[in-house]
């Protein structure tokens, strides 16, 4: 009996019969089906609330989610709840339905289990009857496993919701089409397992629906009504099966790739969508798909015309074709169409994945040196689209294989390390097309391969590790100077990993493998080359490695996808349909928080290099004479923030920056401070060092007066606190400490003091005893070595004073006298 899904306008119904292949999944799944709820937190580890820059959360891959803890799943009919992307998907697995809703395009798909018991298995989300119909979920959708044991078709019932546009069967993919075109649910390229377990592709074929099978990119004048809201899917079984098989399609969303992919090639179409092509299993080989990254949606494209090995290269043509170069015959993809057809080969044999395709500016594809067995060519050669044709491109100055290469923004053509019979390369070498010729550059500072080389928008380019000992050694290669400098290094190492270059000129580098081959590392690293710096983004959603990346910008901001590669350890060839979203806003965009930043920082309005925290630095191009976006010196004479205000008062700084990121200072002995009086002196300040020092000059005694020293007084205020004013001969005064004002008073700064009965001696003291009549104040005599009133019968002596203000008596009396006596005495 042949399930059948019954849905109401919610969307899409599709019953779900299919077998777990277990030898494929066994190992990685726990035991108990209570614990598959403890998935649900891995699951919404990335809802629509988070960080714009940081990457997408949820897994894609179903092998990484399965392995993970079970260790808080909540029992509830099974039921595994996550958003992504604008998206959220709902997995309940119960006793009749499995259930995936999109919330952005209403389309959903419902299918009822009708078995008649279903057990649990013994892995997380597993169903099974005992007819061996297995069912579980994984985190883009279901996958449904189902033994077949005879080779009749296998059919599916499928009821159409009133959501579902249009069916879209392109390269066996099944897409389920919204009313704008856009492909939101998916069956995925469905395939069977034999009994010798040899994989088989099935074909598709769908019953009692309209549907398109136009390869060129869906859209909404493109749809076709399916005239029906019952259809059937039919899958054919090949005679070369061995039965009993195992039939799988995967039922999920479009976020994700459709098949697994490691080592698979992009490459940015003209409208800004991205073709990926290729991969390592046999189901990849041929088959593509493109990325709308305004949708955010993966749809089928045309598959190649034959199956292509691993890291085979693909290039843009000029005209907006894609050229995939091949040894016997080459083939192009025209975007207008989604087909792929054959043109010329090459003219020198090349191995895959030991040569790169690069476009020029002139609309051809370069190819350069590479490995055929033990030869390593050194000859070029271009295809041009115009004549379909491959003509010489010159001669490499060495041997190159396995190397990285890019096309540097003047046009010319940088080539960087490899490997050559094992020995891993520090050269490179420069091919410019208007000479078509090539020139080696100066060495590598450290030999490279497996490295990232992405050309910058100033000319020149970096390498990114992927050196011979997996260290982080990254280098920056001078376009003018045709040689190699180390910077920074990224941590931690890696080799194998994915790097874009984003438009404000930084790097941003993701997965990859370590130093111990163990594991990929999910970290994300932007670097800042004009800062030589490295800047965590985030992590992906697990580490992988041979991952390919893609950046698209958009008004408001810019997203890089990180889609395909290998979860695994080294060697594995598993691939991923897992397609992380990196948002972010590059160097100089709005931003409002630091969070909305690939570099995690947001100043000043815009998204800055640094925290840009020091004294008259500033992230805006209008005050530093750069960029918007790089951190730098604030203008010489500019202070839009005010920090060179003269707060604390020095007078020392000139109240703008100085262009060298700090505030400007006046030079040393300017003055800071005008001259002003304090007290007896004359304060001035002059600068040192950027500080108001103040000095000192002294007026001698006399008082400052309008921040000048006097130079005479005429009274005690005009002088200093310590000096009274003298008179001096020839007029005006002078200021001294104490003079005497008469004969017995002394001035003093503290007042005139009267020293009688003593005398005001020699200017500037009072007596305080006497040797004679001179020590003692008019008209006091010296008495026994004491000033006092003459006594009535004291006799004037030669202590006699004359009056003050008389002249003092002649010695002519004292001659009259004398002589007579002296005459008398000699006539005896």
């Amino acid at each position: 009996m042949i399930p059948r899904v019954n849905v109401g306008s919610r969307g899409i119904a599709i019953p779900l019969t299919s077998l777990r292949r277990s030898n494929r999944f066994g190992t990685m799944l726990p035991s108990s089906f209570k614990a598959a709820l403890g998935l649900l937190p891995f699951l919404v580890a990335c809802s629509s609330d988070r960080p714009d820059h940081t990457p997408s959360r949820h897994t894609n891959s179903e092998r990484a989610a399965l392995r993970a803890t079970s260790a808080s799943w909540h029992w509830r009919q099974a039921e595994a709840r996550f958003e992504a992307n604008g998206a959220t998907w709902r997995a309940v697995i119960s006793g009749r339905f499995v259930e995936l809703s999109e919330r952005r395009s209403g389309l959903s798909l419902e299918a009822e289990l009708k078995a008649d018991r279903w057990s649990q298995g013994g892995t997380p989300g597993l169903l099974r009857t005992p007819n061996g119909h297995e069912v579980f979920a994984t985190p883009s959708g279901v996958e449904d496993w189902h033994l077949v044991s005879s080779r009749q078709p296998v059919r599916f019932s499928v009821a159409l919701g009133e959501s579902v546009a249009g069916l879209r069967l392109v390269s066996r993919t099944l897409e389920f089409l919204d009313a704008t075109g856009v492909p939101r649910l998916r069956m995925a390229p469905p395939y069977a397992i034999g009994a010798d377990d040899v994989r088989h592709e099935l074909s598709v074929a769908v019953e009692d629906c309209a549907f398109t099978a136009d390869a060129r990119p869906p859209q909404a004048d493109r749809i076709i009504p399916p005239g029906s809201r019952s259809c059937s899917v039919v899958f054919e079984l090949p005679d070369t099966l061995r039965l009993p098989a195992r039939v799988d399609p995967a039922w999920g969303t479009t976020d994700a790739m459709a098949v697994r992919r490691l080592l698979h090639q992009a490459v940015k179409l003209k409208d800004d969508r991205l073709l990926v092509c290729g991969g390592a299993e046999a189901s990849e080989s041929t088959s593509c798909e493109v990325y709308d990254p305004a949708s955010e949606t993966w749809s089928a494209t045309g598959n190649m015309l034959s199956g292509k090995p691993r890291e085979f290269a693909i290039a843009a043509l000029g005209d907006g074709r894609v050229i995939a170069p091949g040894n016997t015959a080459s083939e192009i993809f025209d975007p207008d169409l989604g087909t792929w057809s054959s043109v010329a080969g090459m003219n020198t044999t090349r191995e895959p994945g030991s040569f790169r395709a690069i476009s020029l500016e002139n609309g051809n594809v370069l190819v350069a040196g590479g490995q055929d067995g033990n030869f390593f060519p050194q000859f070029c050669e271009t295809f041009n689209p115009t004549s379909e044709s491959w003509v010489p491109g010159g001669l490499l100055p060495g041997a190159f294989a396995e190397y990285a290469a890019t096309r540097l923004s003047d046009g010319r053509v940088l080539i960087t390390g490899g490997r050559v019979i094992g020995e891993t390369l520090d050269t490179g070498a420069v091919y410019d097309p208007a000479k078509n010729s090539w020139r080696a550059t100066g060495k590598m500072t450290e030999a490279h391969w497996a490295h990232a080389l992405v050309a910058l928008p100033d000319g020149n380019a970096v390498v990114v590790a992927g050196t011979k000992y997996t260290s982080g050694r990254s280098e920056a290669y001078d376009a003018n100077a045709n040689t190699f400098a180390s910077i920074a290094d990224i941590s931690p190492a890696r080799q194998f990993h994915a790097a874009e270059a984003l438009p404000d000129g930084t790097v941003l580098v993701a997965g990859g493998y370590g130093q111990d081959f163990s594991q990929p590392t999910p970290t994300t690293a932007l670097l800042l080359p004009w800062a030589n710096r490295w800047v965590s983004v985030g992590d992906l959603s697990e580490g992988r490695y041979q991952l390919i990346m893609a950046s698209f910008r958009s008004a408001t901001q810019t997203k890089v996808i990180a889609a395909g590669g290998d979860a695994g350890g080294f060697g594995t060839i598993h691939g991923s349909t897992t397609t992380n979203i990196i948002r972010g806003r590059l160097i100089g965009d709005a931003c409002t928080s630091p969070t909305q930043c690939f570099s995690g920082t947001c100043v000043d309005g815009v998204c800055c290099d640094s925290a840009c925290d020091g004294s008259c630095e500033s992230c805006m191009g209008a005050d530093t004479g750069d960029v918007d976006g790089h951190c730098g010196y604030i203008l010489e004479g500019a202070d839009p923030d005010d920090e060179c205000d003269d707060a604390s008062g020095t007078g020392c700084v000139t109240g703008s920056c100085d262009g060298a990121g700090a505030c400007g200072i006046l030079a040393d002995s300017s003055v800071c401070r005008e001259a002003s009086c304090q007290g007896s002196q004359i304060a001035t300040g002059t600068c040192e060092a950027g500080k108001c020092v103040n000095s000192y000059v002294d007026c001698g005694g006399f008082a400052c007066s309008d921040a000048a020293c006097l130079t005479s007084c005429s009274s005690d205020s005009e002088c200093a606190a310590d000096r009274v004013c003298a008179p001096v001969a020839g007029g005006g005064g002078g200021c001294v400490t104490h003079f005497c004002r008469d004969d017995s008073v002394l001035a003093s700064p503290g007042g005139d003091v009267d020293c009688a009965p003593y005398a005001c001696i020699y200017g500037s003291a009072c007596a305080t005893n006497c040797n004679g009549d001179e020590f003692c104040a008019y008209p006091n005599v010296c008495n026994a070595g004491k000033c006092g009133p003459k006594q009535p019968d004291q006799e004037s002596g030669c202590g006699c004073r004359v009056p003050d203000g008389q002249p003092p008596p002649s010695t002519g009396w004292l001659l009259g006298l004398v002589l007579p006596w002296i005459r008398r005495r000699r006539r005896r």
